[in-house]
């Protein structure tokens, strides 16, 4: 079959969508006419030949943008681009990589579509020249239990020790000047280091002055990032990343087919060159089927149908794990009745023999000398 593309609508769907579009910019807040050209702004209605009147993909035209124009720009390398779909005047719903994939070379996880490491959480918090801390630094810090190092309510265990408070290296020889900001300072073998607490907030009877979640705030390392061999941290805990992603609902290497990441509607993003949803080789092609470009699909199939048909790693599979076990059963089958056969043809042969046998005659002279014996 010929490729088409997996973009248009029907003159029915055309005009379902632009009266959604109407209905939305009516009562949705963030539409409120933003392009006053479109749309009255005192009763909020779009004007007679207007499509649309505000959104990242309504011109100032008044007309929906064509598709493929970019509308979202990529944060990270966890966050992906996202571009206009043809038919709606709004962004597609912003699409990155899957908590757990891991980022920056293999040294940490991508988490809410942010690449999560230390060191870009004390650059955030201290300066571009701060990084995070050695482990032997956080240890000692988020072992104390008290406002400049915890894991909440009491101190962190050992294995907990890179989930508390955020540990940066300090390499100033002059002391720390921020706003509502206080800090502690420790000479940990080679490394200086700096932990934080935060001012301007209600002090709780523990030690630590926190007592629950909620007050966690950018002092504290932040969930998903590393604390272990596929391991991040999860509300001061470090845990297993198994445990916290399913990751039999996309698998790079049997749904990506290795050319591409899971995203968070676990669907392949495919890397350049390759096509969604299976990461193929086609020419050109990239991304997903959430981020709102045009890719192809074969003629007469929706996106949705190829994204709910059969990957065709999965048809082999399937395959074998139907033919395998039949083959198995014939097999035996065919081995039971060869042995029967053979004993069929053992006990044939048997009896053949048996009945080849002269038959066995009495000799005269014996007789007579056995009753002679008797007589005596």
């Amino acid at each position: 079959m010929s490729p088409g593309l997996a973009y248009g609508k029907t003159k029915e769907e055309a005009f379902q969508a632009k009266e959604n579009l109407w209905q939305r910019d009516i009562g949705n807040e963030r539409a409120n006419c933003t392009h006053k050209k479109c749309c009255d702004p005192m009763s909020c209605r779009l004007k007679s030949k207007a499509v649309c009147g505000s959104g990242e993909c309504c011109g100032q035209d008044c007309k929906v943008k064509p598709v493929n124009v970019l509308c979202r720009k990529s944060k990270n390398e966890c966050d992906f681009e996202e571009y206009c779909n043809g038919n709606d005047a709004y962004c597609v719903p912003d699409t990155f990589a899957r908590n757990g994939q891991y980022c920056d070379s293999g040294q940490a996880f991508c988490y809410s579509g942010l690449c999560m490491t230390s060191n870009n959480q004390c650059m955030n918090l201290l300066g571009k020249y701060v990084r995070g801390a050695s482990f032997a630094c956080y240890e000692e810090f988020n072992s104390r239990n008290d406002r400049f190092g915890n894991c909440i309510r009491k101190f962190c265990s050992f294995e907990n020790s890179l989930c508390g408070k955020l540990v940066c290296t300090w390499p100033f020889k002059r002391l720390l000047m921020k706003d509502n900001m206080s800090a502690a300072y420790g000479q940990i073998r080679d490394d200086l280091c700096i932990s934080l607490y935060k001012g301007g907030r209600p002090l709780k009877t523990t030690l630590s002055t926190y007592s629950d979640m909620s007050e966690r705030d950018e002092t504290f390392v932040k969930d998903g990032t590393i604390c272990g061999p596929d391991m991040f941290c999860l509300e001061t805990q470090c845990k297993e990343t198994r445990f916290l992603v399913d990751f039999q609902q996309c698998n790079t290497s049997r749904d990506c087919n290795d050319h591409g990441v899971c995203n968070n509607f676990n669907h392949c993003h495919c890397d350049k060159g390759y096509n969604p949803p299976y990461c193929e080789s086609v020419k050109g092609q990239f991304g997903s089927i959430d981020d709102g470009h045009k890719y192809y699909i074969d003629e007469g199939k929706s996106a949705k149908q190829q994204n709910r048909g059969i990957h065709p790693k999965q048809q082999l599979q399937l395959i074998l794990y139907i033919t395998l076990p039949l083959i198995m059963i014939i097999s035996a089958v065919f081995i039971k009745q060869s042995k029967l056969s053979r004993l069929c043809g053992r006990e044939r042969s048997e009896g053949t023999r048996s009945s080849a046998d002269p038959p066995i005659t009495p000799n005269p002279e014996r007789i007579l000398n056995v009753f002679a014996v008797k007589k005596h």
